[in-house]
């Protein structure tokens, strides 16, 4: 079970139908362990991997603790309740009774204010909820005989923003950082948090080749590894420009996810100007178009892979092209650079394209598709405004050129496909071109962390170093590389 559903219990589905008392531990110590036992005894004759420690009813924090310290304190006395509740409760030693501890969110604070976890418990390493991790072992971490498992987001709902869409999660990122962990000794269970599974084919198929032999997927081989998964489902010749059409359209989710189009975070009602200037609106509209034509399926297609192709292909891409024109129009109109029937059509667009994925095969896959996920409002129709502020014509660009041999280029990753980490603690120079000598200048950047080779890590916070060089670069922009 996840991070919030200790001892295989559904605490959402269960614990309000079940009583009215609080799932409080300090309140309600005797009820809350009345109902762990009840489901143990249920399940003892399973292969369980039991998760311990205690989180709220629902992805919450623990009720009752307000710091790290007391967190600490007390899942330190919910453990110890949990492990001897196991052990009489299966009749046999804790450490013969696979369990799982998970550091997420809250939790990884009371974990590094010095929680101790009993070492022949796994534990579970997640993500910041946007694909990179927050945590990889050390030394002494990896001499745990419990060793370590990983959670990992490839849809996420919660804030500043859910995406739980269209399952734009860059697979390059997806495979960095499974090779980090798999070095880093995270070899023991890999969860992933797919949500709505019918989006993310390709990303659940890549995810578990990764886990399979992450040795076997070098950057470099990552796109043969989609040109194959398309091959397989629609032949060689078409691969080829899925291939590219689905690179294209990684690299522009890299920049802005298709749920983050609205300019803010989930409690945003009205949208604000995204930071692109009308140039690179206009060259993402064209990006777009170049979506929309890969998507139309070859008239040699078998009849019999239409379908396959509507919910691999056309939806995937065009949805996504149409969620772009939505709100890249919508701030043109803004401006008086449109006219407000772009942004319309687009929506309308949407409805229709995910109306024919519901219907398809007679209603097989009927409601297997919402193009407005929790109903946010980057899903409705964008409302119409007047801005007379003037949208600036050109991106302003800066280009940086690093110094040779620093830094290890990550291919596929950041806005030009080259996002360079760098080792905890290192810096990186970069060189501003300029026509006149005296006008270059150098810029540092704060190292973060750096590919360990497979076989050996070293404790780091896996996240590409980050510069910000243009207008395109926000407070709300999706994380990024240096590309």
């Amino acid at each position: 079970t996840s991070h919030c559903e200790p001892l295989l219990c559904n605490i959402n589905g269960e614990w309000r139908r079940a009583t009215k008392a609080p799932y409080n531990w300090f309140r309600n110590r005797e009820g809350v362990l009345a109902y762990w036992e009840k489901r143990v005894r249920a399940s003892a004759g399973l292969d369980a991997l039991y998760t311990i420690g205690m989180r709220g009813v629902h992805d919450g924090p623990m009720a009752g603790t307000r710091t790290a310290e007391e967190r600490k304190k007390a899942l330190g006395d919910v453990i110890a309740a949990q492990r001897e509740l196991l052990s009489r409760t299966l009749r046999r030693p804790p450490e013969a009774i696979p369990q799982v501890f998970i550091p997420y969110k809250e939790v990884l604070d009371a974990y590094q204010a010095g929680l101790e976890v009993p070492p022949d418990v796994t534990l579970m390493w997640c993500d910041d909820n946007f694909g990179y991790f927050t945590h990889l072992p050390t030394a002494a971490e990896r001499a745990r005989p419990g060793g370590h498992g990983l959670y990992y987001h490839l849809s996420y709902w919660g804030p500043p923003h859910d995406y739980l869409w269209l399952a734009t999660t860059s697979p390059a990122l997806l495979a960095w950082q499974m090779r980090q962990a798999y070095a880093a000794g995270i070899r023991q269970v890999w969860v992933f948090n797919v949500g709505d599974l019918k989006p993310a084919e390709y990303l659940t198929t890549l995810a578990l080749d990764l886990a399979w032999d992450p040795e076997a997927l070098p950057p470099a081989a990552l796109p043969a590894h989609l040109r194959a998964w398309l091959a397989a489902a629609f032949g060689e010749e078409a691969a080829g420009p899925l291939a590219e059409a689905f690179a294209l359209r990684d690299r522009l989710a890299w920049v802005r996810r298709p749920e983050f189009m609205m300019g803010g975070d989930y409690n945003l009602r009205a949208p604000r100007d995204l930071p692109f200037a009308e140039d690179e609106i206009r060259a993402r509209l064209a990006a777009c178009d170049a979506l929309d034509a890969a998507a139309e399926p070859p008239a040699a297609l078998p009849a019999n892979r239409r379908d396959a192709w509507f919910q691999l292909v056309a939806y995937p891409l065009r949805a996504f092209a149409a969620q772009n024109r939505k709100y890249l129009l919508a701030q043109l109109a803004r401006h008086g650079l449109a006219d407000w029937e772009g942004p319309r059509d687009a929506h309308a667009a949407i409805q229709r394209l995910t109306q024919a994925y519901n219907a398809l095969a007679g209603g097989k896959w009927a409601r297997m598709m919402s193009c407005a996920p929790r109903r946010l409002p980057v899903f409705k129709p964008v409302p119409e405004a007047r801005d007379d502020s003037p949208l600036p014509k050109t991106t302003p660009g800066l280009a940086l050129v690093p110094a040779a041999g620093e830094g290890t280029a990550i291919p596929g990753l950041g806005y030009g496909g080259r996002a360079l980490a760098l080792a905890k603690g290192r810096s990186l120079r970069f060189r501003a071109p300029r026509r006149r000598r005296e006008n270059r200048r150098d810029l540092r950047l704060g190292g973060q962390a750096q590919e360990p080779p497979l076989g050996g890590a070293r404790p780091h916070q896996p996240r590409p170093a980050r510069v910000r060089p243009c207008a395109c670069a926000g407070p709300d922009h999706h994380p990024d590389g240096l590309g």
